[in-house]
Formats: structure tokens, C-alpha cells, sequence
């Protein structure tokens, strides 16, 4: 894909999540996102980066968390577990390496 092209999707999808942004607000429904990263993975501390400015860019409430790259698979499921309590929080994606 090239560059233009991927800028051109970038707008869509930034314009498409304004959209549902506003209206979640308009229907009184908070809206606010998350991420867990677990490790130092490049690839995966530069997709934090973009949902964190993103966030930032829609003025929607952003929360971090890391886990040291030897979390166990129940240290992420606990901490996941925490951020469902939030009561903003509707629903959860996963992104693997």
C-alpha cells in the first residue's frame, strides 16, 4: 500500500471513530480506552504510541498498563480482569505479535 494510501485510511478510520465517539456521548455512554502490553517488543510499544495519540486526538480518556515480559498468562488475565471493572469499559481486542 502506499504512503498516500495509507494516510487516506488513517483519515477515514480517525473520521469514522469520531463519529462513534459522538455519538456514544450523545446516547450518554462514557467511552475511554486501554491497552496492556506485556514486554519491551518494538512493534508493540509503537501501536501503543498510536491508540495513546489517538486517544489523545478524539479526547478520549486513555489508561496504560505494562507487564514485565515474564508476566504469566494469569498476571495479563488479572490485570485485563481490573480494567473490565472500569466502568467505561465495553469492550476488550487483543493484538499479538
Amino acid at each position: 500500500m502506499s504512503r498516500a494510501a495509507r494516510r487516506t485510511a488513517r483519515l477515514w478510520f480517525k473520521a469514522s471513530l469520531e463519529e462513534d465517539v459522538h455519538r456514544l456521548r450523545a446516547e450518554g455512554l462514557g467511552i475511554g480506552l486501554a491497552t496492556v502490553v506485556v514486554g519491551e517488543e518494538y512493534s508493540s510499544a509503537a501501536y501503543e504510541r498510536r491508540l495513546r495519540r489517538l486517544a489523545d486526538e478524539l479526547g478520549v480518556p486513555y489508561s496504560h498498563q505494562h507487564l514485565n515480559a515474564d508476566a504469566t498468562q494469569d498476571d495479563v488475565l488479572a490485570r485485563i480482569a481490573q480494567l473490565t471493572t472500569i466502568p467505561r469499559s465495553r469492550a476488550l481486542t487483543q493484538r499479538s505479535p
